[in-house]
């Protein structure tokens, strides 16, 4: 797999809300900025760095009990 399907794969496993899918997605798979990402969804800068943590926190649990 290539590294943005396994990027994919990952996000979609850990993260239930649709909301943290999207600004992950579009942040690590899509490669846009925070301000973009921020105009498109309507969210301030610190809504998405929140989120994000929120998503990051996840994936690393997915990732502690696949190793």
């Amino acid at each position: 797999l290539t590294e943005q399907m396994k990027w994919l794969e990952i996000i979609s496993r850990a993260i239930d809300d649709k909301r943290v899918r999207q600004i992950m997605r579009k942040r690590y798979i899509e490669g846009k900025s925070w301000r973009a990402i921020g105009a498109e969804m309507s969210y301030s800068p610190r809504q998405l760095l929140r989120l994000n943590r929120q998503g990051m926190r996840k994936i690393d649990v997915v990732a502690s009990m696949s190793a």
